[in-house]
């Protein structure tokens, strides 16, 4: 007889092992794909890459004159203003940061910013000339007319504070502290 251990071996029936149960999050039991949520925050023109040509106007640095505005994203711009009257020019350079819209006002989109650059102001008095430069910091709202003007411009309103040394003839007169209210308008390229 035969003992078991000289039997001939037979091949051993593997057990199929199931895959584990595959976990689910709440998300994927739904049978339908929910929808992207569209936010009423976003922007309806597209700034990267334009350039905004206009005016910039501000009571404080007495000035009304030519801007040149270079959005290099949707939200971070650069910007250059000279303003002019009378016996008053000032010149500044800014970085600006532009949010995304905030709201429509009566079909016009709103873009608050924030911005900073350094000013220089002269004041020609004849006998006197005093020049004086500083760092200034901005904060404004933006409303693009593209839609509601059929053009692809928009106009701001801003407002800000500004510290400039005055100097008469190269020697320090006094600092100068002042409040900025300003206005812009551009056409973009």
């Amino acid at each position: 007889a035969m003992m078991e251990a000289d039997a001939p071996s037979k091949p051993a029936a593997r057990a199929e092992k199931a895959p584990p149960p595959a976990q689910s999050s709440p998300a994927s039991r739904s049978t339908k794909a929910a929808a992207p949520v569209q936010s009423p925050y976003f922007h309806d023109y597209q700034f990267a890459g334009k350039v905004g040509v206009g005016v910039q106007s501000s009571l404080t640095n007495f000035g009304l004159g030519p801007s040149l505005k270079y959005y290099l994203t949707d939200h971070i711009a650069v910007q250059g203003t000279l303003g002019v009257l009378g016996n008053f020019t000032s010149y500044g350079i800014r970085g600006i940061y532009q949010l995304n819209k905030l709201s429509d006002v009566g079909g016009i989109p709103v873009y608050p910013y924030a911005a900073a650059g350094y000013a220089m102001t002269t004041y020609d008095f004849g006998l006197f000339k005093f020049e004086g430069s500083g760092f200034e910091l901005l904060g404004g709202l933006l409303f693009d007319l593209t839609k509601s003007l059929g053009l692809p411009v928009h106009t701001s309103v801003e407002f800000g504070y500004t510290n400039t040394e005055l100097t008469d003839n190269g020697v320090k007169f006094g600092d100068f502290g002042a409040f900025l209210v300003g206005w812009n308008f551009f056409y973009n390229f």
